[in-house]
């Protein structure tokens, strides 16, 4: 008689839901990053010597995060094969985002050759029709059938290859910003300068700041504070006098949004000499002021609402 252990199906079982759902995961990983295909407005163009060209690209989806990968291929106009270097502009609307000066990509032994990437920004989402190319053709020859495919160019020189944008799964992430020293206390006539810290992945993004504060006087008295957003380098990116975020009636009011960055090491204790972000605050009002904090925390007082600052970190 064959001795089973019923606790044997039950392993089974689980080692058989672990491997589907690891198999899975595989292909909805695969599924996440799409690719496609890119053309060129027009049909092949030729560039004249001593002429620009421009073009737009077609095919780059709208909203989406990911890297434009294009190859360029012509023909010298020359009786016998001759390589010739171009210009080459990759441009978003009026602002150029790589130039270079680059060899038709069946010339193996030429470099560079017409091979290039951009990673697509966080503000260049949302309009993919303003992609194009701007080529300018400074050579000795013409270039002839200048394309950003193979497509129907039948020299057997010209390998097949397609330019592509390749999606690439982005997600920004927002976190709260906080003072290093929690409230702070700044009698008048004097400044005082804070560190920010926050967690959450490195990289670049933006800071969302606002501001409290109360003047140390019997009734309720709304005094301007002259604030300061210190980079890395000491440099005031934003700097003005504001009001308080909750002094009612009062313009302009401490909030700002502002580009910023992380490092790896700003929140760790162990490399305490990175340059930090700061806030430099100067009183030159006539009372002293306390609760000077970026968020309401322990804040009692009803009239100030609840808030936060945060820096959010953008695909890039």
């Amino acid at each position: 008689m064959i001795n089973q252990n019923p606790n044997r199906f039950l392993i089974d079982a689980k080692t058989s839901t672990l491997v589907m759902t690891m198999i899975l995961g595989i292909f909805v990983g695969v599924a996440s990053s799409k690719t496609y295909n890119l053309n060129m407005q027009g049909t092949p163009a030729t560039i004249g010597k001593g002429r620009t060209l421009e073009r737009k690209i077609k095919g780059v989806p709208r909203g989406k995060f990911g890297t434009l990968k294009l190859q360029l291929k012509w023909h010298s106009g020359s009786p016998l094969p001759v390589s010739n270097k171009l210009k080459v502009q990759i441009k978003y609307g009026n602002t150029t985002r790589s130039t270079t000066q680059c060899y038709s990509i069946q010339w193996s032994r030429k470099a560079p050759r017409c091979s290039l990437q951009i990673n697509i920004l966080e503000r260049e989402v949302g309009n993919s029709g303003l992609w194009k190319l701007r080529v300018t053709n400074n050579s000795g020859y013409a270039a002839r059938g200048f394309d950003i495919e193979k497509g129907s160019d039948f020299s057997p020189v010209i390998p097949f290859f397609r330019s592509t944008f390749v999606e690439r799964m982005c997600r920004s992430a927002t976190d709260n910003v906080k003072l290093s020293s929690g409230p702070i206390d700044i009698r008048k006539g004097t400044s005082k300068t804070v560190t920010l810290k926050w967690n959450g992945p490195s990289g670049q993004g933006f800071f969302k700041l606002k501001a409290k504060w109360h003047a140390t006087t019997t009734f309720p008295t709304y005094n301007k504070l002259k604030i300061e957003l210190l980079d890395r380098s000491g440099r005031a990116v934003r700097s003005g006098y504001f009001y308080s975020f909750h002094a009612p009636r009062k313009s302009p009011k401490f909030s700002i949004r502002t580009n910023g960055d992380r490092l790896r090491s700003d929140s760790s204790s162990r490399r305490r000499g990175q340059p930090k972000w700061r806030l430099k605050i100067t009183n030159n009002s006539r009372y002293d002021i306390k609760g000077f904090d970026i968020q309401k925390g322990n804040d009692f007082n009803p009239l100030v609402p609840y808030f936060n600052s945060t820096f959010t970190k953008t695909c890039s």
